[in-house]
């Protein structure tokens, strides 16, 4: 084999593992995207955990002021959603008028892992929903008042649901009148977190990422459901 031949051998060789080397990196990185994505949202998801808690302590802040009684989902005397009841108490200031001058900390009504619905703020997208019932002795439940049942009141809160995730509903933006509420999971039809599940924030101030049917047992009425006032 002459200096030349040689020399054309060794160049075809390298480009042959060149491109090897490339398809293994692209195979790689087909592997490893989905478990890339997961575990974005996994941390999406605990970020969102984390909003709900904040937005727990403003209304049990917003209780300690008023006689122990969390905010209404909706006080219609005073077109004042639960979210808005609590803007004081997350630092944000008195509930503007109109919506768009919100305060940018507005956001963290917002799941990061929200992307059902675009919207440009201000104002912001409201990823959760104060968990209500529709007859007069459930959960938050109010027509005459902007606060409703005394936390002391609730014989299991460890067990009772406050608020939840609620994407995906076209005009729920902060202080909005729009799904601002919600009263059973079968509601909850567009899941943003992993496995299909939702963040779950309960009376007592923890945070649970579940399935909407691990809140129940039975029937959503009955007894063993986060949804009553007697889970």
């Amino acid at each position: 084999m002459t200096l030349l031949s040689r020399r054309n051998f060794s160049a075809s060789f390298t480009l042959i593992e060149l491109l090897v080397v490339i398809a293994i990196i692209a195979l790689l990185a087909g592997l490893l995207m989905p478990a890339i994505s997961s575990v974005q949202r996994t941390s999406r998801a605990t970020a969102s955990a984390s909003n709900l808690r904040q937005i727990g302590a403003a209304i049990f802040q917003f209780a300690a002021d008023n006689n122990q009684r969390p905010p209404a989902s909706y006080y219609a005397a005073t077109s004042l959603t639960w979210d808005a009841a609590v803007f004081p108490y997350l630092g944000l200031g008195p509930v503007t008028t109109p919506a768009a001058n919100q305060p940018v900390g507005a956001k963290i009504f917002a799941a990061p892992n929200d992307t059902t619905i675009t919207v440009t703020p201000p104002p912001y997208k409201r990823s959760y929903a104060m968990v209500v019932s529709s007859t007069a002795s459930g959960l938050n439940y109010s027509g005459t008042s902007n606060y409703v049942q005394s936390l002391a009141s609730i014989p299991n809160p460890s067990k009772t649901l406050l608020l939840t995730e609620y994407p995906g509903q076209p005009g729920n933006l902060v202080a909005s009148t729009t799904g601002y509420q919600i009263i059973d999971p079968s509601q909850q039809s567009v899941s943003i977190n992993p496995a299909g599940k939702f963040n779950y924030l309960y009376y007592d101030g923890h945070v649970e990422l579940l399935l909407p049917s691990q809140t129940y047992t039975s029937t959503v009425t009955g007894t063993g459901s986060s949804w009553t006032l007697t889970p």
